[in-house]
């Protein structure tokens, strides 16, 4: 786990938690009752920047254009920014594909669904660094079966075969 602590930010009733972990971070947002109850809440956008580099949304593979069901091929899927097909889930956890030293930042927005057509609610972000507690990447290598690892051998940042 990172020493960082979670980060909460709050506006116009929507509350956004961040919680680092090992070179990645839970995402959690909330929104106040009366929203819920006023509003077609179609999801969260989820934008992130790394330290240094531009902003860009979370893709989703899930949307609202392209059926996405049993008999879908890897092919077939794409990958929709989160702004056009928003997460509908209350949380969400993000691998960035580098982990960076510095803050990354997350804005999180609820979108709704208002005359056929996906309108911003209140936007809310946050701020934190993230960190590796062990190196990466891990090697992995088997070179004969050993009933208790299956032929693996764990250290910290390095998986290995037992000989």
């Amino acid at each position: 786990m990172s020493s960082a602590p979670q980060v909460t930010n709050s506006s116009n009733g929507l509350t956004f938690t961040a919680y680092p972990g090992d070179g990645d971070v839970l995402l959690a947002f909330s929104l106040d009752e009366k929203l819920l109850q006023q509003n077609d809440l179609a999801g969260f956008a989820i934008q992130w920047t790394p330290p240094g580099g531009q902003p860009q949304y979370i893709p989703n593979r899930l949307s609202f254009s392209q059926a996405m069901t049993s008999s879908t091929t890897p092919q077939q899927r794409t990958w929709t920014s989160s702004q056009e097909a928003p997460f509908q889930k209350f949380h969400w956890v993000h691998f960035p594909p580098d982990v960076l030293p510095g803050a990354y930042t997350y804005k999180v927005t609820a979108r709704y669904c208002q005359n056929g057509k996906l309108v911003d609610g209140p936007s809310v972000q946050v701020s934190l660094p993230l960190a590796r507690r062990y190196p990466r990447p891990w090697t992995m290598t088997r070179h004969r079966f050993n009933h208790s690892t299956n032929g693996l051998a764990i250290t910290p940042g390095r998986w290995s075969s037992r000989s």
